[in-house]
């Protein structure tokens, strides 16, 4: 099954278990699911719904050039929800040119992917990395 945008309130039992379930294995990230659940109702954000998981998408708009870029916020699958995004990639791709983006984009916490995503074609822009000023320690730790 192709993915299709889906409306999370009816969607919300199941898809916040998958982004409690990513917030369980990276507490560290700085939203809450209840932050997707508003960006999705209020329309600056998209859940796509396959028969294997989700993908929860935003567009980016650069600060200086206005580019914009589809950015996948989090993505879960019943295996692994980079696996659904990667199967899904060409329909992405289109999804992100129909509305008028000229990138894809992707962040992750999780180590090892660079080969992944270099081989789907993808270039690492930047690595993000953070540190709590207010503990001087790791962000989230």
């Amino acid at each position: 099954m192709d993915p299709v945008v889906a409306d999370i309130k009816k969607e919300w039992d199941w898809v916040g278990n998958g982004i409690r379930e990513i917030h369980a294995q990276f507490p560290w990230l700085e939203y809450r699911p209840e932050d997707v659940y508003a960006a999705c109702t209020n329309g600056t954000a998209a859940l796509y719904k396959t028969d294997q998981g989700f993908a929860v998408f935003t567009i980016e708009t650069h600060p200086i050039n206005g580019h914009k870029s589809f950015l996948c916020w989090l993505a879960w699958g019943a295996g692994k929800g980079i696996g659904l995004v990667a199967k899904h990639f060409d329909f992405f791709c289109e999804e992100g040119k129909r509305l008028g983006c000229t990138r894809f984009k992707t962040k992750t916490p999780i180590d090892g992917l660079d080969s992944m995503f270099t081989g789907m074609g993808f270039r690492c822009d930047m690595r993000d990395f953070s540190f709590n000023l207010a503990d001087n320690s790791a962000a989230g730790e």
